[in-house]
């Protein structure tokens, strides 16, 4: 091996970032996570010096197994390793037991900048004890599609002006404690009905609204120096209408943003100026291995000017292992036949190196661990922490309606509330929640059993709703119902904020914006209290609308920001 060998394959090696999320000796269906490095990627570690490693959910357990596996991941990196993590707040969150935060929406219902940076800061402060450097976030989609299925409350809202300062405002949070802040999904994901995860999106708009409103925030972070920008798998013909060959469809195909040369180095470097480090979203969702195996979809990715390669392949067994290594050597030799190629390696690891470099990311060891995860256990989640993240929550919790003058609601503590949701976890949360505010009595039921006893004895209606996609004629019959018998009904949209849309006849309706669910960027289900229970807080025990202070970040269909008071919850 001659020392530019040498050299190619160091500068390969940082730009990958695996991910270790789960191990197992053998390949089977549902290995278990990694919480301490096997011996198998310990060695790997030390054999292949990857640039950073990405930590999901399930390899964090509690403080000090996080603070010993970070410590554990960055050993032996000769450059320093990135340890990054999705750690965006609100319902995308991979910390149990640290801080959530609101999530994005909630603060863009606030729209306080000095809030948002605080926020971040507090976040990127825990982060950095438990040993993590590098954080997928912001997300800077604009969410101008109320169907999309991925970002919603990810989103600070539908308005580019609102997204660009608090994206701004998030990244400036996060680099002071000393964290590498990466902006999502360029070009945009906002209007968007597919989720990348499960399929490749096509966003028919035209170029001009692409500057118009996706590119804003974008423009914005660049401006601010942000360190990193992560690629959409989204197609966008208005950008690059162009067809690659794909080996697995036998066919060409849409080419998607991520493996776009145009969309990566045209309008990202060359148009917008940015000289950061491009990141691939994870290259193991749908949107890009339905039609590209990962040989393929690397080398595109470096064609097209990507400089960090997040999830390339998985090491989750040896057998992955030994297939990792041969998909090291081919794209090895490819760089190593292609002078293009291997001058972008060449750049995107100086890129790399420059960030570590910035944020103090080196190789050389800290203070004790024992020291470190005492710091840490004093820090994450501590009563400041605790309690700005709950007045945070309170604070976005939006009054969008109040037509009837329904709240305040004056509530007995022998008051029937009758609880209604087709999300039993949720409905329990809430039951749970009205318990410990000695909140009259709770029944817990779905739609169906509720409409199924129309002279049920019930004094107040909280109809609990979650990500409604079409009207069901069940929740008009509810809402008719509770008309009729006088029984005082409130909704609550508990993730995104287009539930209204899809109920008729609703006069008061308060939006969450995040819920106990499905984390679809973590494929599994994610227990989320915080919002809930700041929301159901303010229904039953606020004495006037005035403590509704949180403003619709969106537009909704007949009560846009253009058309709606400020008064009936909408700025």
């Amino acid at each position: 091996m001659t020392d530019d060998d040498n050299d190619l394959r160091a500068q390969l090696l940082e730009l990958l970032m695996p991910d270790l999320r789960f191990w197992a000796d053998d390949e089977r269906p549902d290995p278990p996570p990694v919480t301490r490095l096997p011996p198998e990627l310990a060695a790997l570690l030390r054999d292949y010096p990857f640039g950073g490693v990405i930590l999901f959910r399930e390899n964090l357990v509690d403080t000090p197994q996080i603070v010993a596996l970070t410590d554990e991941i960055a050993r032996g990196a000769p450059t320093g390793r990135l340890i990054a993590i999705d750690q965006e707040g609100g319902t995308v969150t991979r910390i149990a037991g640290g801080l959530e935060m609101p999530g994005n929406m909630a603060l863009g219902a606030c729209d306080d900048v000095a809030m948002t940076t605080a926020c971040a800061g507090m976040l990127g402060a825990e982060l950095r004890a438990l040993g993590l450097n590098f954080v997928f976030a912001p997300v800077l989609d604009v969410n101008s599609n109320p169907a999309n299925p991925i970002v919603g409350v990810r989103s600070f809202g539908s308005d580019p002006a609102r997204v660009a300062r608090h994206g701004r405002a998030c990244i400036a949070g996060l680099e002071a404690q000393g964290l590498a802040a990466c902006a999502k999904h360029f070009p945009g994901h906002g209007d968007t009905e597919t989720d990348s995860h499960h399929a490749t999106p096509v966003i028919r708009r035209d170029r001009a609204a692409f500057e118009a409103v996706d590119l804003v925030p974008f423009a914005a972070a660049i401006a601010h120096g942000v360190d990193a920008i992560m690629t959409a798998h989204i197609v966008a013909p208005a950008l690059d209408d162009a067809r690659i060959w794909s080996d697995r469809a036998g066919r060409p195909v849409p080419i998607p943003a991520t493996l776009s040369r145009p969309i990566m180095t045209g309008l990202l470097r060359e148009t917008l100026g940015y000289d950061g480090v491009i990141a691939s979203d994870a290259l193991d969702m749908k949107g890009i291995t339905e039609h590209f195996g990962p040989v393929q979809a690397t080398l595109h990715c470096l064609r097209a000017g990507v400089d960090l390669l997040l999830m390339p392949i998985r090491l989750w067994s040896p057998a992955r292992i030994g297939a990792f290594r041969a998909w090291f050597d081919e794209v090895s030799q490819a760089c190593a036949d292609d002078a293009h190629l291997r001058a972008h390696v060449a750049r995107a690891s100086g890129r790399l190196r420059a960030l570590k470099r910035r944020r103090g990311v080196t190789g050389r060891p800290g203070a004790p661990l024992a020291a470190r995860q005492a710091e840490a256990a004093r820090l994450v989640l501590c009563d400041a922490h605790r309690q700005a993240q709950e007045a945070l929550a309170a604070a976005a919790i939006t009054l969008e309606r109040n037509d009837a003058g329904v709240l305040p609601w004056r509530v007995r503590a022998d008051d029937r509330v009758l609880v209604v949701s087709d999300h039993a976890i949720l409905a329990a949360e809430a039951c749970d929640t009205l318990a410990a505010l000695a909140a009259g009595q709770a029944q817990a039921a779905g739609v169906d059993d509720a409409l199924g006893d129309p002279k049920a004895p019930v004094d107040k209606l909280l109809l609990l709703t979650c990500n409604l996609t079409a009207p069901d004629p069940r929740l008009d019959a509810l809402v008719a119902r509770a008309g009729t018998r006088g029984i005082p009904l409130v909704m609550l949209s508990c993730h995104n904020p287009y539930d209204i849309l899809h109920v008729a006849g609703v006069a008061t309706n308060v939006l969450v914006y995040g819920a106990s669910g499905v984390d679809q960027t973590n494929y599994s289900e994610r227990r989320f209290r915080l919002n809930l229970a700041q929301a159901l807080r303010k229904v039953f025990t606020a004495s006037s609308v005035a403590a509704f202070v949180g403003r619709v970040p969106v537009e909704l269909a007949g009560r846009s920001v253009a058309s709606v008071a400020v008064g009936n919850g909408v700025a």
